[in-house]
């Protein structure tokens, strides 16, 4: 069991950042193979949402045209191997409704 957490974590892509420009967004997957990239610019963002789990971590869904894009806090420290490193999730949120309103 610890040989696959430990595999798992090792074939992870590292230094993969969320981007938010002026003209879109992009958000790297990191969890799961393939390791894409989903891009939009932000007038195809119908809504967004703010979902909590059983332990109050925060998920911040925005809602595309072409389909959900799931932005995790948990995911979002500057100091995690396997976080975005572009800034905290509160910063991210901030500018991301700040654009959104």
């Amino acid at each position: 069991m610890y040989l696959g957490a430990v595999l798992y974590f090792y074939i992870t892509p590292r230094n993969k950042k969320i981007v938010a420009s002026e003209n879109d967004i992009s958000v790297p997957k990191i969890l799961f193979p393939p390791y894409t990239v989903k891009r939009c610019n932000w007038k195809d963002i119908v809504s967004y949402k703010v979902k909590y789990d059983e332990n109050w971590n925060e998920t911040l869904i925005l809602k595309t045209k072409a389909g959900n894009i799931k932005i995790y806090s948990w995911l979002c420290f500057k100091d995690y191997e396997l976080s975005f490193q572009s800034s905290s999730y509160e910063a991210l949120y901030e500018y991301i409704e700040e654009r959104l309103s």
